[in-house]
């Protein structure tokens, strides 16, 4: 009897140990086939659109229209057009600015200033990537990085800094509103 229950005691533990075994080497198999079989799915996704295409083209007009507007300009009419009712602003060193009116709002308290602000895109470095439910194109998220620049009354622009900025575009019918930004890593310019 006791010889019996080694032999199944060591018959248990083979076959768990098997078990283990192969249990490890599916996950392992797992992991590899994630990591290089889908690599190159995930880099092209990564690169968002291409910028030949009609929608990147439209949403970079978009995005030049909203700075021109809103802060180059400092134009709250026409910016308002282009906000999503539900529009929410997150700025690391400003804070959050909950609603549309609110954002809108800032732009009175700095008309009539010595200098004027002036936003430009950093060449190459807007990316757009589309969002689907079901297959139905709702949105897309912009990335990229600006330059900030106070222009004086000589008309002389000079580099104040620069910062990242991720923006939420929704599709309401046939435009595009954005209702979320984010404006982050924000760099002082360096003085010579």
């Amino acid at each position: 009897m006791k010889m019996y229950n080694l032999y199944f005691q060591n018959l248990v533990k083979a076959s768990t140990s098997r078990i283990i075994l192969r249990t490890q080497l599916v996950a392992l198999c797992t992991c590899f086939c994630l990591t290089f079989g889908m690599g190159q799915t995930a880099k092209q996704k990564q690169e968002g659109l291409a910028r030949s295409s009609k929608l990147f083209q439209a949403l970079e007009k978009r995005d030049s229209l909203l700075f021109e507007l809103a802060f180059n300009q400092q134009n709250a009419k026409g910016t308002d057009s282009l906000l999503h009712e539900d529009f929410e602003f997150y700025h690391d060193q400003g804070g959050l600015t909950d609603s549309k009116e609110k954002f809108l709002g800032k732009f009175k308290s700095t008309s009539g200033a010595k200098y004027k602000p002036l936003r430009k895109l950093q060449k190459n470095t807007l990316q757009l990537f589309p969002l689907y439910d079901r297959g139905k194109l709702y949105g897309l998220i912009q990335k990229g990085i600006h330059e900030f620049y106070m222009v004086d009354s000589a008309q002389k622009a000079h580099l104040t800094g620069s910062a990242k900025f991720t923006h939420l575009w929704i599709k309401q019918e046939d435009r595009w509103c954005l209702k979320r930004v984010l404006s982050y890593d924000h760099q002082e310019a360096k003085k010579d």
